[in-house]
């Protein structure tokens, strides 16, 4: 298991256990310098680290490819988003890449990038011009991008999706209100969204048929964050804050 995560002194941090979680490693800093809106993935055996660098004004974002370690190591450039933030990072298995996404930071213009699984360069598209306030991506097994987006100018969480690293894509408005603190995450072609709705409910978003429709529920609440998951029986775990309390939302579906 790996976490990562920007500490107090905005330097990113890593730490690895061998124990399913029983014990940790003591962490380790993987850089020096000023980052946020840490994110991670892996492929089974490498682990990519990302996040957002550079200064407050303009922001970049890099990443890290370590061979299943925490050691100390230089962040890249992620191509040329190189103005951008709140970046999100997955692993696809059937072409073997690495698929990003992230914000431009003043115009909020919506940006992709991917890379084979040992990044030398990045192939970035403009995905959407608009107004984002966040992104999380993820794959499903065959292949598809699924980038889920807080899509603030229309008020609704906007997924795109592609089958050929965006260029060419479809969307789908999975929901038709204003929300926030979007996350994604796919098993098999299950797809869960979770958000932050205008009342601070948690909204449960979920598809069964591989994003062709979405339906949605309501966990009555007051909520800050929320990140979930699929576990093999289709059933959905979510941890989300309160502002205070870390709270568990085990949901069927």
């Amino acid at each position: 298991l790996f976490a990562m995560w920007e500490d107090d002194t905005d330097d990113p941090r890593c730490q690895r256990s061998i124990t399913n979680g029983r014990t940790w490693a003591a962490s380790a800093e993987l850089v020096a310098g000023t980052y946020s809106d840490m994110a991670i993935a892996t492929n089974g055996s490498m682990v990519i680290y990302i996040g957002a660098g550079g200064t407050a004004s303009s922001p970049d974002i890099e990443s890290v490819l370590k061979n299943g370690s925490c050691n100390a190591g230089g962040f890249v450039d992620v191509g040329t988003l190189t103005d951008n933030w709140r970046p999100d990072v997955a692993y696809e298995d059937v072409n073997k890449r690495w698929h990003v996404c992230a914000m431009e930071q003043d115009a909020f213009d919506l940006y992709y990038a991917t890379s084979l699984l040992r990044p030398k360069s990045w192939t970035q598209v403009t995905l959407r011009v608009g107004t984002f306030d966040a992104c999380s991506i993820d794959a499903d097994d065959n292949g598809n991008i699924f980038i889920a987006t807080d899509d603030t100018g229309n008020s609704r969480i906007t997924v795109f999706n592609s089958s050929n690293q965006f260029t060419k894509n479809t969307t789908r408005i999975a929901y038709a209100k204003a929300a926030n603190n979007t996350h994604l995450s796919i098993l098999g072609t299950t797809i869960l969204i979770t958000a932050i709705d205008a009342n601070a409910d948690l909204r449960v978003i979920w598809s069964t048929n591989d994003g062709m429709t979405y339906n949605n529920a309501t966990v009555v609440g007051s909520f800050k964050d929320a990140e979930g998951c699929i576990d093999s029986t289709g059933k959905f775990h979510i941890v989300t804050s309160n502002g205070g309390d870390i709270d568990y939302v085990r949901y069927a579906s």
